[in-house]
């Protein structure tokens, strides 16, 4: 199948659009696909890099998120070898008219730099990728805020109207039978509707579409498969029941009549208008094609129609604040390290006394300050306790100490 959908791709290339394809590569699970995109990104790191992902929507995720969380390693690795160069460098600089006493060659806590190269590394090493799933599993998304899918450019197609009247009320009804999965959010927000995947939702319409089907020709013949039932038997045609396996196939006598019938839908479901050509395809829907913003939100970039085909349309961008965003009277802890040029103890002038974060100088406090100002807080700065930066530790309680310690155990807020 999804050789099937790349020679679609290939088709709709023209004279005006290239499309070329380096490598294909079919994997077994979703590990197999990540070491393949690691020996992309070392073959040719700075290059641009276009993966079209045919998989399911789990295996989707899982293969993006390891992706991203994965650099954080490798650059770490990166920073620790660069830095043992450099000084290397600096010896060879070194001659007879010059002298260099090394002191002492101080290695942070890998563990702590690990987490703070992993998080920082989330939006910064790999918007050189360009992810491209061909299967419809953007819905299964729709509201799942993963922040790794803002570290890559993400491209998908979604099915599911998520505004409309009729997916409304599906979640209306849902929600009574089962109130996690079915819960609205207030002002129906398109992006922050519970999700479905598409699969479900096509179900869904597929049973809707043949509820119709049965309604509208019972309400014209009521009494059409009066004779087909009787005393607990099924007949077709006067002979009793159906036999699949005999040649030719006997065909359900009313057969033609219901696939008629089937063939005038016209209503709404989860998935857009449900109506049917001659030939029995579907007609009159529509397909999105959105993508992921750095803050994991889908914002829709065009639509794809059987009358116009793809139509770009202007993408709607938002940030969006953080739940329960409350910066009024409150004093935030700001923990930090004494570390030039990052933060020092200001040198105490002659009949000045430094009191509260007027103690410190440096790179952290003046963006300290600046944030503060910004976002119209109040925050004191104080020094880390154990003067760790942080780190596994067994006899912490809760498995990490210094300034990684204080932040696991509610203590500061940086």
């Amino acid at each position: 199948e999804g050789l099937l959908k790349l020679q679609h791709l290939f088709s709709l290339v023209d004279q005006n659009r290239t499309l070329e394809l380096r490598a294909v590569k079919r994997f077994r699970n979703s590990s197999e696909a990540n070491e393949y995109l690691r020996d992309i990104e070392f073959n040719s790191t700075n290059d641009r890099k276009y993966v079209i992902l045919e998989c399911d929507a789990v295996t989707a995720k899982t293969i993006i998120i390891t992706h991203v969380s994965s650099t954080g390693s490798l650059f770490l690795i990166g920073l620790v070898v660069l830095g043992l160069l450099k000084l290397q460098h600096l010896f060879s600089l070194v001659d007879q008219n010059r002298t260099l006493e090394l002191r002492a060659v101080k290695r942070k806590s890998l563990s702590s730099l690990r987490l703070l190269m992993d998080a920082l590394d989330i939006y910064m090493g790999k918007r050189n990728f360009h992810f491209l799933l061909t299967s419809l599993v953007m819905d299964d998304y729709l509201n799942d805020k993963v922040s790794e899918f803002g570290a890559v450019n993400i491209t998908g197609f979604r099915i599911l109207k998520p505004s409309t009247p009729e997916f409304r009320l599906f979640f209306n009804h849902w929600r009574k039978i089962d109130p996690i999965s079915g819960v609205m959010i207030a002002n129906g927000a398109e992006n922050k509707v519970a999700s479905i995947s598409a699969d479900a939702a096509m179900m869904y319409d597929g049973a809707k579409v043949l509820l119709d089907t049965y309604q509208r020709l019972f309400s014209r013949h009521p009494e059409a498969f009066r004779n087909n039932f009787r005393r607990g038997e099924m007949y077709n045609s006067g002979a009793k029941g159906i036999d699949c396996r005999s040649e030719p196939i006997s065909k359900w006598e009313h057969g033609d009549k219901i696939r008629k019938f089937m063939m005038k839908t016209n209503i709404n479901g989860l998935t857009g208008v449900l109506a049917f050509d001659e030939l029995g395809y579907r007609s009159n829907f529509s397909v999105d094609v959105v993508e992921m913003t750095i803050n994991s939100e889908m914002a829709k970039i065009a639509v794809w129609t059987q009358e116009k085909g793809l139509s770009i349309v202007p993408a709607k961008y938002h940030r969006v604040l953080q739940e329960n965003t409350k910066f009024d009277n409150k004093t935030y802890i700001v923990t930090s390290i004494l570390e030039e040029p990052y933060l020092m103890m200001k040198a105490q002038e002659k009949g000045v006394v430094n009191e509260g974060n007027n103690r410190f100088e440096g790179y952290s406090k003046d963006l300290a300050d600046l944030i503060s100002n910004h976002l119209q807080i109040n925050y004191e700065l104080r020094l880390v306790r154990d003067n760790k930066y942080g780190g596994l530790d067994t006899n912490s309680h809760h498995g990490w100490n210094g300034m990684v310690g204080e932040l696991i155990r509610h203590v500061s807020v940086y």
